[in-house]
């Protein structure tokens, strides 16, 4: 399996109900998928730095559950 990617920080609470979520990945040639609460929200491919950055990831009331993966081929980290 692959590395999770890196997550800058996220917020720990919003007014707007909208965030963006930025980070990085070792891996060349590699997707990220985002999820948000068990749900896969978007995908894109990594940068030509590795980095990548989803914005206005609209969030419900409450309490939300975010994690990212790589993908690279069928290979994933989780």
């Amino acid at each position: 399996s692959l590395e999770i990617p890196f997550i800058e920080s996220i917020p720990s609470a919003t007014d707007s109900g909208k965030i963006r979520i930025e980070g990085s990945s070792p891996y060349a040639d590699a997707e990220i998928e985002l999820y948000v609460n068990g749900k896969k929200y978007d995908s894109q491919p990594l940068d030509e730095e590795q980095k990548f950055s989803f914005s206005n990831i609209l969030l419900t009331e409450g309490d939300n559950y975010i994690k990212a993966r790589v993908k690279k081929g069928d290979i994933t980290s989780f």
